[in-house]
This record gives C-alpha cells, sequence and structure tokens, in this order.
C-alpha cells in the first residue's frame, strides 16, 4: 500500500500538472508540425494544465506517478510519414517530457543561493518529484494501448483495434488505479527506478 504525507500529495499534484502540460503541449506542437492541424481546433496547442489533465491520469500521479493526459485525437493520415510520423510524435514528445522535468534540477544551485533558508528544503525537494515524475510518467506513457500515450502506437499498426480498445480506455485506466491501490506503488518501481536514478545520477 502506499503512504503519502500531505507535502507529498501537494508536491505530486504541481508535478503532475506540470509533466502532462508539457507532454500534452510538445505532443499537439509536434502533430501540427508533422502536418495535423486537427489537434489546434482541438484547443490542445496551449499550456493550459486543464486543457491537458486527465483526472484518472492525476489520481495515478499521486499514487504512484505513473499517470497520464488527456488523449489527443491525431490524424495519422494528415501527418508527414503518416504512421511513422505519428510514432515519431509519441516518442519525441515523451523525450522532450523527461528532459524538461530533468532541466529544473539545473536550477537547483540558484534555488540555494537565492531562496530563503527555511524554503530551500522544500523546493529542491519539490524539483526532484518533478523530475522523477517526468520519467516516471515517459517510461509508462510506452504501454501501447489508451489512455497513455503510447496507445497512438497501436493507431499506427492496427486503428480498428484502437477504436475498439478506446471504448474501455477509461476502465484501462481504472484498472492501473486499483493495481496501485492494491500492490502499491512498488509494483513499478522495479521497472522504473533504475532508470531514474542513471537519469538524475
Amino acid at each position: 500500500m502506499f503512504d503519502l504525507s500531505l507535502q507529498q500529495v501537494i508536491f505530486r499534484v504541481l508535478a503532475f500538472l506540470y509533466v502532462s502540460t508539457v507532454h500534452g503541449l510538445f505532443l499537439a506542437a509536434l502533430a501540427r508540425g508533422l502536418g495535423d492541424k486537427g489537434v489546434g481546433y482541438d484547443g490542445r496547442l496551449t499550456a493550459n494544465p486543464l486543457v491537458h489533465l486527465d483526472l484518472l491520469g492525476l489520481v495515478g500521479g499521486i499514487i504512484g506517478r505513473v499517470g497520464w493526459s488527456k488523449w489527443m485525437n491525431i490524424d495519422a493520415k494528415a501527418l508527414h510519414g503518416k504512421q511513422a510520423g505519428l510514432v515519431l510524435a509519441v516518442l519525441a514528445s515523451l523525450a522532450l517530457t523527461v528532459v524538461a522535468g530533468l532541466a529544473l534540477l539545473q536550477i537547483q544551485g540558484l534555488v540555494i543561493r537565492l531562496a530563503p533558508p527555511n524554503a530551500t528544503p522544500a523546493i529542491l525537494a519539490f524539483l526532484r518529484v518533478t523530475a522523477e515524475m517526468s520519467i516516471y510518467f515517459a517510461l509508462i506513457n510506452l504501454l501501447p494501448f489508451p489512455p497513455f500515450a503510447g496507445g497512438h502506437f497501436l493507431a499506427a499498426v492496427a486503428p480498428r483495434a484502437l477504436v475498439a480498445m478506446n471504448r474501455y480506455a477509461v476502465w484501462l485506466g481504472v484498472a492501473v488505479i486499483a493495481v496501485l491501490v492494491l500492490a502499491g506503488p512498488a509494483v513499478v518501481r522495479p521497472v522504473i527506478a533504475p532508470v531514474v536514478a542513471r537519469l538524475m545520477g
């Protein structure tokens, strides 16, 4: 099971909002750059966290740092490279999400020099939580089914299968939350923690 303090919950909520927004914005921008104008019409080309927020994804992010953004409709046929373009957009958006998370660690020295001493530990802890969240988020979103971003991989190779699975995306999300609640975050930690440790040094 999990045991989180109020501070940890607050940090994870804020970290998830940052990470899911960065990912959603990057994915929309990449899809638009590759030719799909629909993401702009859908309002996804924005840094507004509420536009990219998936409530179940937020719960997963709080409990086990393995959340997901609101599903984005991307038309592979409109992209340069078609299916390959779709895969590229998803992989690049997840990679950029990790970069954006790890970039926050680069301001730790600035925080130590400028932040009030009594606030410094909390700020540094939040930066690390957000960096870790970005890695957990990116890795779990490689799963090739909705509600994860990796569901677009399924769209690239078997679009009809994605249509069928999208009907159950909410229940798949609920299943992920249930596993985290019943088995605890340790169910994903053995796989993801070594990657986190390597990337964060």
